[in-house]
């Protein structure tokens, strides 16, 4: 793998050069490693992998924002392994499941699983990493074998799938993502985004290590330490989503970064344009937007640190096409017809980062090569595009995608619900209240909110359960019997 490569040519020309930093919930640095340390650490936990798992493994991570997180993800590839990144709030529950569906030989996580394969502590990851520092060449990596990568979508139509990414899909989006923000080796990448994460990975972890900067992994958002950070370094990138934008707009006391912050820039959501005013009036400092999903890697980058927007872009414009991306307006109910500039349809993307196959089945929503994604949009004369809203019933919460789908499937599996629909809530301009409107199988002894709440625990990472429940007798429905989302969207909190 070129990425592969890249950390090896780093740590031969660069080695005393901070690669990875660990940051606390204080904002206190608690670990690092320069590019000698990295490779050394990544070629001893890669062959550990190689020796205790099948050559066709499927390794499940499922870690926090922290130094073993990058070097695990990269072991699993020079292993010649397949990594599957989980988001450290699964449960058990969540886990098993996904192990199950994927035939995962190794789980490294911090939970206790009742069953499954083989599971290894961060602590054990740990002490593979440790090598002896004096050593001045990089220790070689394992793998001549193809490797891959696994990521749960967060679903479009249906219930989330996995889908399959190849190396060269790895090295693809790395490429794109360090040439169009202009990453380099001086460059310090605040990584608080879940690095689990396809943005996360992509941004907060190959590209920068393609363009030999330094990543600052962090537990969390905290306003605070993000500005802790940009104050102290310099060329800081702060890869974000717009809860986070809106978060830094509002917080007292947060210095001005000034030149110290090169790059900032949104993605998951569509930005609002009030918030992105918000944080340029007081930060001095435009925020950019990427655009990607999760099937097809980061494929749009546009207008970071500009002063204004040029004249009759809209503020949800996501920039214009990476490398070797095309993009096409297709019409929504029949993809195989284009679009002209101007007029909004589903948008339809070919990129070199999207996915070979879902796990599940062979057959991809795509016309001619274009993956479909569910989104609308419109493409300007100049290729510019601009994302007006979702066929999907994605719903976004604190930056995080929730499946509407699967939740209502959990809270289905309770006796005494006979069915729910679970919407988002609006309460201000980035946040919504994940609500569940729920018709009681026996209207005369409902569950209670607590009920659910627990059910769904159980089954559910606590950013999927809902905040709010509603109990209704009736649900609002269209003449030929669809629920009405849009009537439950628009309920007062």
């Amino acid at each position: 793998m070129q990425l592969l490569e890249a950390l090896q040519q780093h740590a031969r020309a660069r080695p005393d050069a901070p690669a990875l930093c660990e940051v606390d919930r204080q904002g206190d640095i608690t670990g690092t490693l320069n590019y000698r340390a990295y490779s050394h650490a990544v070629a001893r936990v890669a062959q550990q992998l190689d020796q205790i798992t099948p050559t066709d493994a499927v390794v499940i991570v499922q870690l926090a924002n922290q130094l073993a997180y990058p070097v695990v993800y990269l072991a699993t590839l020079a292993a010649g392994r397949t990594v599957f990144p989980l988001h450290p709030a699964l449960t058990p529950h969540e886990i098993e499941q996904a192990a199950v569906k994927t035939h995962a030989a190794l789980i490294i996580t911090e939970q206790t699983l009742a069953s499954g394969p083989t599971t290894l502590k961060p602590d054990i990851v740990r002490q593979w990493m440790s090598s002896d520092p004096s050593q001045s060449d990089p220790a070689p990596l394992p793998t001549t074998q193809p490797s891959s990568m696994l990521l749960q979508s967060s679903g479009t139509t249906g219930l989330p799938k996995i889908v399959l990414r190849s190396a060269k899909s790895i090295d693809a989006v790395a490429r794109n993502v360090a040439k169009a923000v202009a990453l380099g080796k001086d460059d310090h990448v605040i990584a608080a985004i879940p690095l689990c994460h396809s943005y996360g990975i992509e941004n907060g972890v190959v590209a920068p290590l393609l363009a030999g900067a330094c990543v600052y992994a962090c537990p969390g958002f905290d306003p605070h330490i993000i500005s802790q950070l940009w104050s102290t370094r310099n060329n800081v990138i702060v890869p974000a989503v717009p809860i986070m934008i809106d978060l830094l707009a509002s917080a007292e006391g947060l210095p001005t970064p000034g030149g110290r912050l090169r790059q900032i820039y949104s993605a998951g959501a569509i930005l609002p344009a009030s918030v992105s005013e918000r944080f340029a009036a007081r930060f001095g400092h435009r925020v950019g937007q990427l655009y990607g999903a999760t099937e097809i890697g980061s494929v749009t980058f546009g207008h970071a640190g500009v002063s204004a927007l040029p004249p009759g872009l809209p503020a949800g414009c996501v920039g214009k096409p990476m490398a070797d991306v095309s993009i096409r307006i297709v019409d929504i109910d029949r993809p195989d017809t284009a679009r002209p500039p101007g007029q909004e349809g589903q948008v339809a993307i070919y990129a070199p980062s999207m996915l070979d196959r879902y796990l599940e089945t062979p057959d991809l929503p795509a016309v001619d090569g274009h993956y479909l994604t569910g989104d609308l949009g419109i493409l300007n004369d100049q290729g510019e595009l601009t994302i007006t809203g979702r066929i999907k019933t994605l719903i976004e919460v604190g930056g995080m995608k929730v499946n509407a789908m699967e939740v209502e499937q959990v809270l289905a599996e309770h006796p005494a619900v006979a069915e729910c629909v679970v919407v988002p809530v609006c309460i201000s301009d980035t946040l919504s209240r994940l609500t569940a409107f729920v018709l009681p199988a026996d209207a005369a002894s409902p569950p209670t909110a607590a009920e659910l709440r627990e059910h769904a625990r159980t089954r559910l990472a606590g950013y999927k359960v809902p905040r709010a429940f509603e109990f209704v007798t009736e649900l609002p429905r269209s003449s030929i019997g669809k629920v009405q989302r849009r009537v439950l969207m628009e309920a007062k909190p």
